[in-house]
């Protein structure tokens, strides 16, 4: 359980950090407008992987912890194991995506805008 809150939480945390303090860096060095735009926009942009990465993890959380008691109330112990057991698998699928984007298309792009505005 520690190792997957360090890769799927901790990870995503520390790197957002790490990119929020690097783009303001580089946005300090550039000397084009245009450049500390997207320097600016990037950092916003690493910000909000962070909402959108974080929130079916909450969401998960509170659907087992708050949903699963009801559902079993309602539709009964198998019907809510299955119903909650299909929505975490679509949701862990969904941010395994998006930690894969946040972390290889997001550099890529992170590098474009440096060979571009970094002397």
């Amino acid at each position: 359980m520690r190792r997957l809150y360090d890769k799927y939480v901790l990870q995503m945390w520390l790197l957002t950090k790490r990119d929020v303090k690097e783009c303001n860096e580089l946005a300090e060095q550039t000397s084009s407008k245009t450049g500390k735009m997207y320097f600016r926009g990037l950092k916003m942009q690493s910000m909000m992987f962070l909402l959108v990465y974080f929130f079916p993890l909450v969401w998960l959380m509170f659907a087992w912890i708050v949903g699963f008691p009801l559902l079993i109330l309602e539709e009964g112990f198998v019907m809510a194991l299955v119903l909650l057991s299909i929505s975490t698998i679509m949701m862990l699928l969904f941010v395994t995506i998006v930690r894969a984007g946040r972390i290889h298309l997001y550099s890529k792009v992170k590098q474009n805008v440096i060979d571009k505005y970094i002397d």
